[in-house]
């Protein structure tokens, strides 16, 4: 299957064609999943927006758990729960990432445990001026649950374009207004 390029949605302006799109297939129940949005923020205040893993669940719509995780050798682990309404049915699945940081360049994150048979991507972070920065979350995923994995897809696609939108609204929120 070629890659597939989307933009939400097509025919009125919206805040979802800010939101691009690449889903492509890596065999029969694998995809890899790249979302984009530029963010009206400098680099180092998303940097810190994402960073605060304790916070995202605050803002993002389908994260209903984020915290950080203690460790004795000071890695980063993190512990998320998302959660979605699929086919009038609930759907929660659980991960915990190891992430690692390279600040104001990439958040690299692999599932060490969760309910995926792989999870793991980055965010990148890359300046298009001092206010504003082009945000990419790009993850590589293979679901355990025997569902369709087009549908888990589809609805991927929507609910990441949705994440990253709020994602950049609460960064407006909370840094626009202090530079103004």
């Amino acid at each position: 299957m070629s890659p597939l390029s989307l933009s939400f949605p097509a025919l009125q302006r919206s805040p979802q064609q800010d939101v691009q799109i690449d889903a492509q297939s890596l065999g029969p129940r694998q995809r890899r999943i790249q979302v984009q949005i530029e963010v009206p923020v400098a680099i180092a205040d998303l940097w810190s927006l994402l960073t605060d893993y304790n916070r995202l669940a605050e803002f993002i719509p389908n994260l209903s758990i984020s915290q950080q995780l203690p460790t004795s050798d000071g890695s980063i682990r993190l512990e998320q729960v998302g959660s979605q309404c699929f086919l009038r049915f609930r759907f929660c699945a659980r991960v915990v990432l190891a992430m690692q940081e390279l600040p104001y360049d990439r958040l690299d994150f692999r599932m060490i445990e969760g309910d995926f048979e792989q999870f793991d991507g980055s965010w990148r972070f890359q300046s298009v001026d001092a206010d504003r920065t082009q945000l990419t979350y790009d993850v590589t995923l293979s679901p355990k649950l025997p569902m369709p994995i087009q549908l888990i897809e589809t609805q991927l696609d929507q609910n990441l374009a949705a994440n990253l939108l709020a994602i950049r609204e609460e960064a407006i929120r909370r840094f626009v207004g202090v530079r103004a």
